[in-house]
């Protein structure tokens, strides 16, 4: 009853007779943020039920992103009874995770879900399997990552992080990196960069990391 949700789109969940705990995955494109909104809800307190939503994914037990790089405090947020949430939830990135137990037949929830438009995204999660990326922090003091859900080959293409520059990149030796996936039950692959500004900037500098990615996978198929 693990399921990852990628489609915008109103999901449901009907209880069986000795349900698991069950988990959704949500993730949208690198722009996206999500927003999840309650339509129905009934889950018994007194029985254990319980519905959770973390802002990003728990993976092998890490959290995507670490709390300390959220930009506000809106973590986790647990839920039972039968009174629906009544605001909505709208993610800090383009990841968001259902947690839900519910002990009862016949009770559960309807959700519905959204990708909203993140128009500065810093944290992501991938389960692309290649292309080009840039990480940024818009000249705002902030930390950003990319954390990637498949083996992969990461080779850094240019990076202005940390350090004063009158070029716009700052072209460094190519590095490649091999990375285990999640589902091979290690680490997921994470990159992280810190932004802040040093006390003798006075002006907004956008930093940046730029990286090419590529499937560890196909690039063992193609050999």
């Amino acid at each position: 009853c693990n399921q990852l949700k990628s489609i915008p789109g109103d999901y449901w969940y009907i209880a069986d007779e000795f349900a698991p705990p069950c988990a959704f995955y949500l993730i949208g494109g690198h722009d996206k943020r999500v927003e999840l909104e309650f339509l129905d809800f009934n889950i018994d307190c007194e029985e254990g039920g319980e519905l959770s939503i973390i802002d990003g994914w728990e993976l092998n037990n890490q959290f995507f992103p670490s709390p300390n790089d959220l930009p506000r405090n809106l973590y986790d947020e647990r839920y039972c009874g039968i009174n629906r949430p009544r605001r909505k939830f709208i993610a800090s990135q383009n990841a968001a995770l259902i947690n839900f137990y519910v002990p009862i037949k016949g009770q559960g929830f309807t959700l519905r879900v959204k990708f909203i438009k993140n128009s500065l995204p810093c944290n992501v999660i991938s389960i692309t399997h290649s292309g080009t990326y840039t990480l940024k922090n818009y000249g705002i003091k902030m930390n950003c990552s990319f954390s990637f859900i498949f083996p992969s080959i990461i080779k850094t293409v240019a990076v202005n992080v940390g350090i004063t520059s009158t070029m716009n990149f700052i072209n460094i030796p190519q590095r490649r990196e091999s990375l285990q996936s999640f589902f091979r039950k290690q680490l997921t692959p994470s990159l992280k960069y810190n932004s802040q500004k040093t006390g003798r900037e006075r002006k907004k500098r956008v930093r940046m990391l730029q990286i090419d990615v590529e499937d560890e996978r196909e690039k063992e198929g193609s050999g």
